[in-house]
């Protein structure tokens, strides 16, 4: 079932173009793929089938080496993006929809920005599902105005995002001790 967004743009792959197309910026955090099984309560396993199925749209920011013994690597985005299509299958929704809403936040969805003034506009805190004419669409909330459920053309299913990255940002600070 395709997911219909109140926001128009959808996000697509990350490609930096440079020298080393697959390869992560050095100057970022990276992640192996047992870190990350780590950092999400997860058998790796099953953070591969997240990565080895197609319809979840989810994958690694970058390969160390290739063939046999390449190790996939992951940003801090692409943990957040894992650990939500964590809770969401958890929470009952099929890989096809799963992949479809995810596909639908961008990695600047989970930090602070500025508005055209200049004031800060802090990230989503939550992610809402409200029943569209033909389909679901899903819709980011701030924090600071939490959707609430029961009113005229309120979320049927809201996400905490503040919640699922504040667990994954202190599972990180853990693994780095």
């Amino acid at each position: 079932m395709p997911v219909a967004s109140l926001r128009k743009m959808k996000r697509k792959p990350s490609s930096s173009g440079g020298l080393f197309p697959s390869s992560p910026s050095p100057a970022l955090a990276t992640f192996g793929t047992g870190e990350v099984a780590e950092i999400l309560g997860i058998p790796i396993w099953r953070l591969q089938k997240f990565l080895d199925s197609p319809q979840y749209q989810l994958s690694a920011e970058g390969k160390l080496g290739q063939g046999l013994g390449s190790r996939r690597v992951f940003k801090t985005e692409g943990i957040y993006r894992i650990a939500i299509a964590k809770h969401l299958v958890q929470d009952g929704f099929a890989a096809k929809f799963v992949g479809a809403l995810l596909q639908q936040i961008e990695d600047d969805d989970f930090y602070e920005s500025h508005d055209p003034d200049g004031r800060e506009v802090p990230p989503p805190g939550w992610l809402g599902l409200i029943r569209g004419k033909s389909r679901p669409l899903m819709k980011l909330f701030y924090s600071e105005r939490p959707p609430k459920l029961g009113e005229k053309d309120s979320p049927y299913y809201v996400l905490n995002l503040d919640e699922i990255k504040r667990e994954v940002d202190k599972r990180i600070a853990r693994l780095k001790k």
